[in-house]
């Protein structure tokens, strides 16, 4: 019987599109932007491909908030 979430073996599709991204980048596949669907799109995902320094292209949900800073200004908004 699968265990779900309860497996502890469990991945979400949010750890295997990190896993994805983290072996693309170790493999040293060229790539200019990480482009994926609005189900992937969170503050998570977000963060994680900001912290690798990577840009990335989405739609986002129109009932999702997210709080942004403006790369000049620095002011924050959702």
């Amino acid at each position: 019987m699968p265990l779900g979430k309860n497996d502890p073996d469990f991945k979400s599709k949010l750890d295997f599109a990190r896993k994805l991204i983290e072996e693309a980048i170790a493999s040293e596949i060229t790539f200019s932007h990480i482009v994926f669907d609005s189900w992937y799109t969170s503050c998570d995902m977000i963060d994680f491909i900001d912290e690798l320094g990577r840009k990335f292209i989405s739609e986002v949900k129109s009932d999702l908030r997210l709080l942004v800073k403006h790369p000049v200004s620095e002011k924050e908004i959702y």
